[in-house]
């Protein structure tokens, strides 16, 4: 094909194709043939026929003999015809979409398609009038009438009869006018009252039309005059008024010009009585009852008011018994206002005297008891039998709160601290030894063993497995190391005794193992300006997406790094592609690094270079129209790629390649294992590289794969071209 990158980095399709297939032989599993023969064993997983595809079950292959298998071991050999599932033949339809509507004179037609093949299928839709039945309605005066006939709601037309043999005119053969003669009522008496007239009236029972008759004047009022009545110190006064006897509204004129309300008319009291201050005469007692007394100022009136009895504010006392610590009383009532104590609730005997006296201690003497190890103890106490209580002396003068003492707990135990063993003497563990019980503890006081305490001596050695150096760190020999003496050895039994610089493993001077710039090994990031341009944006609100900003006619290739450096000075992981991110980008490679996970719709609208990715992917699916409206050539999708295009998804997830008219090379690694018939939607024709079998291409999963539906076609071709692009 020749070269169609150019720049000052370039790689080579060869180098690619190495690692593709060093990887495709890495997944092939090994197994020992019969007659001496090993097996190099190709998985292939099952796969669903559909109503237009064939599916396969899941077997293994061997590339060196071309037997086929059912089992990882080749243990189950079967013929290659048998891998195969026929397809099923049954289409799932979706709803019916109507394509032409059909109208009263002209049919029309719909169709329905398989979801799973794309397969049409269609059916006419007969013509015919929508109509609905209606009944004659006679005119009145008030409203039109109408002839019984057929109305069509699709075509607006009238009928005469249900088949819609013979139309009708609605003006001239349905439509009667309505009439000119009302049907009324009798007329009605006129309703007058003192201010109102009234008029006569009727109305048609048919239509509801109504007309007035002769008027009938108002009947005016028939007043009563009221005078006036003066307020006083007791009571409310009203002011002269005027009422009428028909209407018994009120009014402040004799004409009735003027209406007021009742509440309108009244005259206030002349404040009523202005009172003093309550003095009492004489005070209410538990059983006497008192009064007092207030005077008006205005008029001197006097006014006086008895103070009710309080009566007795009893409270009931429980009888309680006398104790060796305290007296007791005995059930009574006690008043609280007057202080005495009754017999009864009423208040009827009063008590001088309802105490009980206190009684004497019942003493039982208890000796001291030594507490032992686990075991407790008492202090020399004295009990009372009565009140129950313990005392530190026999005349009952002081509580003993406690007469219980606690266990020593090994109170006297003599700490040993802990001797490590060595290679030629035994040790100990930290311990404790009680002289009083003769037990023994370990550190945290759990009981143990003389026995255990003691530990052995000699080497004790750990098997320290070897550690390859790295670029960033030494490696370490396999070795064995005492944990007591810390010396190391070169053999299990402690004999070859060695230096830690006897162990060393020298750094790995070939440098770093760099997969889409970092280190697979240290972690260390390739520094973007030793392989990126400068003609990127990064979006900071969008940590990892990128977009291009350069110039089209400046920039002839642009290789996007893994990583970039933030403001804050901290490497972020290139993650995405913005939308329209290289819109209308006209030179000649665009190189996306295997982080990248997801690509933004209409990220190469108009761009004319060819697209490849560098390195195996994270990127499982691609979707989302990314490459809708591509105007290059050339397209190198990743290794580990999986999905191209979204199972079951709308078109946004599915048109990947959506009128990319100039498309004719697409390279699809082996690892795709679903393609959506819609991806390459308006296309064209391309070639598709695939550096498998044409019966591993076959087998990938394929939805609405009609090619021919979707306006493309394409061809297969095996290995891939050597394609020239950037290389150090």
């Amino acid at each position: 094909m020749g070269k169609i990158f150019t720049g000052k980095r370039k790689f080579s399709l060869f180098f690619v194709c190495t690692v593709f297939f060093a990887v495709l032989l890495s997944a092939c599993a090994l197994a020992a043939c019969d007659d001496g023969h090993t097996h190099t064993l190709k998985h292939y997983a099952a796969v669903s026929p559909t109503c237009k595809n064939t599916g396969n079950i899941e077997y293994w292959e061997c590339t060196g003999c071309g037997k086929f298998y059912s089992d990882a071991a080749a243990t189950a050999e079967i013929t290659e015809e048998s891998t195969v599932l026929a397809a099923t033949g049954a289409h799932e339809w979706d709803v019916w979409q109507t394509t032409a509507a059909a109208t009263c004179e002209q049919a029309g037609e719909r169709s329905h398609m398989c979801v799973i093949c794309g397969t049409v299928e269609t059916e006419t839709v007969p013509a015919a009038h929508t109509l609905t039945a209606r009944e004659a309605v006679a005119a009145t005066c008030g409203s039109d009438g109408r002839a019984a006939h057929y109305y069509c709601s699709r075509c607006g037309k009238y009928f005469a009869d249900e088949s819609a043999t013979q139309e009708l005119s609605y003006n001239e053969d349905i439509f009667i006018p309505r009439t000119s003669e009302h049907v009324w009522t009798e007329w009605t008496e006129a309703v007058t009252d003192c201010t109102h007239g009234g008029t006569r009236t009727r109305s048609c029972t048919v239509c509801g039309m109504q007309e007035s008759g002769e008027s009938v004047p108002a009947e005016g009022h028939t007043m009563t005059y009221h005078a006036r009545v003066d307020a006083t110190c007791g009571a409310d006064g009203t002011a002269e008024y005027w009422e009428c006897g028909k209407c018994g509204l009120l009014f402040t004129d004799p004409l009735g010009n003027a209406q007021i309300t009742q509440d309108g008319l009244v005259i206030p009291a002349t404040d009523n009585h202005v009172y003093g201050e309550w003095t009492t005469v004489e005070e209410a007692s538990c059983t006497q009852d008192g009064s007092r007394r207030r005077e008006c100022g205005t008029c001197g009136q006097v006014h006086t008011e008895t103070l009710n009895k309080l009566g007795h504010a009893m409270e009931f006392i429980a009888a309680e018994e006398a104790t060796c610590e305290a007296a007791g009383n005995i059930a009574h009532y006690h008043c609280g206002r007057c202080g005495l104590n009754f017999q009864d609730e009423a208040g009827g005997t009063a008590i001088e005297d309802v105490t009980v006296a206190k009684l004497e201690h019942d003493m039982t003497h208890h000796a001291y008891k030594a507490a032992s190890c686990t075991t407790e103890g008492n202090i020399e106490y004295w009990s009372c039998s009565i009140c129950g209580k313990n005392y530190s002396d026999e005349q009952g003068g002081e509580v003993a709160e406690s007469t219980v003492t606690a266990p020593i707990n090994h109170a006297n135990k003599v700490h040993h601290q802990a001797v490590e063993a060595s290679c030629t003497q035994d040790g100990n563990i930290e311990y404790y030894h009680c002289p009083d019980c003769g037990k023994y503890f370990d550190s945290d006081m759990a009981e143990t063993q003389m026995s255990d305490v003691v530990i052995s001596g000699g080497h004790v050695l750990a098997y320290l497995q070897q550690v390859d150096a790295t670029c960033g760190e030494e490696g370490v020999r396999e070795h064995w190391a005492c944990d007591r003496c810390g010396l190391l050895f070169s053999d299990a039994n402690g004999k070859n005794a060695v230096t830690a610089e006897d162990l060393v493993i020298p750094v790995d001077e070939d440098g770093h193992d760099l997969v889409n710039h970092k280190c697979s090994i240290c972690g260390y990031i390739q520094p973007e300006e030793e392989y990126a341009t400068t003609t990127l944006e990064y979006h900071p609100d969008y940590a990892g997406r990128v977009s291009y900003m350069g110039d089209a006619k400046d920039d002839s290739q642009i290789v996007i790094p893994a990583y970039y450096m933030s403001e804050s000075g901290e490497y972020v992981e290139v993650t995405s592609i913005g939308r329209n991110a290289f819109k209308d980008y006209g030179g000649d490679v665009i190189v996306i690094p295997g982080t990248v996970t997801t690509i933004f719709a209409n990220a190469f609208d108009g761009c004319t270079a060819a697209v490849v990715f560098e390195g195996p992917t994270n990127m499982t699916t691609l979707s989302n129209n990314a490459f809708e409206n591509y105007a290059g050539s050339m397209v190198i999708l990743p290794e580990g790629l999986k999905n191209i295009g979204r199972v079951g998804s709308g078109s946004d997830s599915t048109a990947v390649f959506r009128n990319c008219t100039n498309l004719t090379y697409v390279y699809i690694p082996v690892s795709v294992e679903f393609i959506c018939g819609a991806c390459f939607y308006g296309c064209g024709g391309f070639t598709i590289y695939y550096e498998g079998t044409q019966k591993q291409y076959d087998l990938i999963k394929k939805e609405n794969y009609d090619k021919g539906n979707y306006g493309y076609t394409e061809q297969m071709q095996v290995p891939r071209p050597e394609v020239l692009g950037t290389d150090s």
